[in-house]
């Protein structure tokens, strides 16, 4: 039972964590155009679809929890919930112009990537943050629930048509890939708590870390495969572009892999108490618990699919007055909801450029992003936001900010 509740507790406690990393933007430089360029870019997010920035305030520097804040995230709160951050810094060279064969560069990159993701239902937030009295003669869904930490140094490298197809290999060395899922899960309180029921199939792994031992630190690697298309809706130069591409295709293995299953239901009636001294035996024991639960530990090497991400999106060319842009993005196994965003791009003049778009998914519901761009000589620099509200407002569901750099050599 103490293995069940870690459990159900890494998927709704830990997320407190999240709050304070910083994100990667929808928005992309226009780099069509450009033979050989580097670029470096960095950003960081948090956002949530239930908790407001006054509540992560107080995951993050501390505080009660109040139960006027509980309340408003039960407002919000829908049959499945999520919130998440990520944090990622990346330096990129590309060059089109010393062909290797034909028509085909190359490009290589270097790049860090923080994650940490989950979703829980509707009653696993009132069984944590309201007690299972709330539910009584009740049963509380658990599932889906899920939670995942990705802590990852990447390197890239692959072949680069003109900056229209892109295909190549990124290679991922993991400091830390951990997750717990919930497939199929209940819990139920009878009247006064005198009985409860659990019934749970679900499972945790973590890869060991732990750099004292010999061969065990940094053990989880991976290798995908990544492909990247672009094409114009007209066939004017000045036309519409849209990018289409899926990143880091491919498996991950890990050695030395903690995994805890659970697949099995646990009834408690009541415990009847003649002296003092039984208080502390029989079924309340965590052992016993443990063993009518049935949960099973072991340590084993794996292979499985890396947390790969599909998109496409719209870039502006920055030669019209304005124009239309617009995405989606879908990260598997990241308890990442498919992003879409739209919007426009407005071309100041030569130099300046302002981009704005709402959009809805990932970790959040609706958010509103803006975007600024500096297209000097050999550079351009560029500002973002995917949630300009929250920067400024502690009533919105997270904060947001990313920059780019790009030197055409």
């Amino acid at each position: 039972m103490k293995n069940i509740f870690y459990i159900v507790f890494l998927l709704l406690n830990l997320n407190m964590f999240a709050q304070q990393l910083g994100n990667n933007s929808v928005y992309t430089m226009g780099k069509d155009t450009a033979n050989i360029f580097i670029a470096v870019n960095a950003g960081g997010y948090y956002s949530s679809s239930i908790f407001n920035n006054q509540m992560m305030d107080k995951f993050i520097y501390g505080g009660f929890v109040d139960e006027t804040l509980k309340n408003k995230a039960l407002k919000k709160a829908k049959r499945v919930n999520y919130l998440g951050a990520e944090l990622s810094s990346e330096i990129y060279y590309s060059n089109t112009q010393n062909l290797l064969f034909k028509d085909w560069g190359f490009y290589v990159g270097l790049s860090y990537h923080y994650n940490i993701g989950t979703q829980f239902t509707n009653d696993a937030y009132q069984l944590i943050f309201y007690g299972n009295k709330i539910l009584e003669n009740q049963k509380a869904t658990l599932s889906p629930s899920a939670f995942y930490l990705r802590d990852v140094n990447q390197f890239s490298f692959g072949l680069n048509k003109k900056n229209k197809h892109k295909i190549g290999v990124t290679l991922s060395s993991f400091n830390n890939n951990t997750g717990a899922e919930i497939i199929d899960g209940t819990f139920y309180t009878g009247t006064n708590g005198n009985y409860l029921e659990v019934d749970i199939d679900g499972s945790y792994y973590a890869v060991d870390t732990n750099s004292s031992i010999k061969f065990l630190a940094n053990n989880a690697m991976g290798i995908g495969i990544d492909y990247e298309t672009m094409f114009s809706l007209n066939e004017n130069k000045k036309g519409q572009k849209v990018v289409v591409g899926i990143k880091n295709l491919g498996v991950i293995s890990q050695k030395n892999t903690y995994i805890i299953t659970a697949n099995t239901k646990y009834k408690y009636n009541g415990l009847e108490v003649s002296s003092l001294k039984n208080i502390g035996e029989g079924l309340l024991t965590s052992n016993s618990i443990q063993d009518s639960l049935g949960v099973t530990t072991e340590i084993k090497n794996s292979i499985s699919l890396l947390p790969f991400e599909i998109y496409f999106y719209q870039i502006p060319s920055y030669q019209k007055r304005i124009e239309l842009i617009y995405g989606f993005r879908f990260k598997y196994g990241s308890a990442y909801k498919a992003l879409l965003y739209a919007g426009g791009n407005v071309k100041m003049n030569e130099k300046y450029s302002v981009s704005t778009f709402v959009s809805h998914g990932g970790y959040a519901n609706f958010q509103w992003g803006i975007s600024a761009q500096a297209h000097l000589k050999k550079m351009n620099i560029g500002i973002n936001s995917n949630n300009l509200i929250g920067v400024v407002s502690q009533k919105a569901f997270g904060k947001s900010i990313g920059l780019n750099l790009t030197y055409i050599l």
